[in-house]
């Protein structure tokens, strides 16, 4: 059976980081971070992100080129792009961290607690945790805000259709009531005609009794001859 790689263990790793020298080596390869560049670079990102906006410091960049300018005075040579690559590799990396630890129901083997470990983490839940709760938290809102908008649109749905049937019913309504009408029209010239009927019947009646009493004096008439 092939096997099926998790994906807690697929984790983007850290970027190489050197010894715990204050100078990272410079030779034929790029400066790479060390773990004491790494974590002096998050506790100046800590210090200064608060600030960004205000009159000394204005913008991210400023910030970048401020701590880059700190880290060179500690010995970490890494320029102001390098610095803030470096932050949003940090980020993504703890967001993808916390989302697959979220992914995680129950107790957690220790093959994959060590697949889930970087450093820094314990840092970066100061800075990043607020943010990754507030964008969980606004993800749920969201989505009850669009079972909302769905529920308000199947109960509009349903007034809509109540109302169509409504006015159905009484077009309905309408029309029997006519029937109604129609008919006991109906039955009011039905019973004129019988009453009609009753008329010329008692005057059929009434012309031959006056018939039957002529002949009966027109035999009295001859017998008296």
């Amino acid at each position: 059976m092939e096997n099926v790689s998790d994906p807690l263990q697929d984790a983007i790793p850290e970027e190489p980081e050197l010894s715990n020298s204050p100078r990272p080596e410079v030779g034929c390869c790029v400066n790479l971070w060390s773990t004491e560049a790494t974590a002096a670079l998050i506790s100046y990102y800590k210090k200064y992100i608060n600030r960004v906006g205000r009159k000394n410091m204005k913008s991210m960049r400023e910030m970048f080129i401020r701590i880059s300018e700190d880290l060179k005075a500690q010995g970490f040579e890494y320029s102001t792009q390098r610095v803030e690559n470096k932050i949003r590799v940090l980020e993504r990396k703890y967001k993808k961290h916390e989302a697959m630890k979220n992914k995680r129901v129950g107790k957690l083997s220790a093959k994959v607690r060590r697949s889930m470990y970087f450093e820094h983490k314990e840092e970066l839940d100061e800075i990043f945790g607020p943010i990754v709760k507030a964008t969980v938290e606004y993800s749920q809102n969201r989505d009850k805000c669009i079972q909302t908008d769905d529920e308000v649109k199947t109960i509009t749905d349903l007034n809509y259709t109540l109302a169509k049937v409504g006015e159905k019913v009484g077009r309905l309504s309408a029309y029997m009531n006519l029937i109604e009408k129609n008919n006991g029209k109906r039955h009011q010239e039905l019973m004129a005609i019988k009453l009609n009927e009753l008329e010329l019947q008692k005057e059929l009646l009434e012309v031959k009794k006056q018939k039957l009493e002529i002949l009966k004096k027109r035999e009295k008439l001859l017998e008296e001859k």
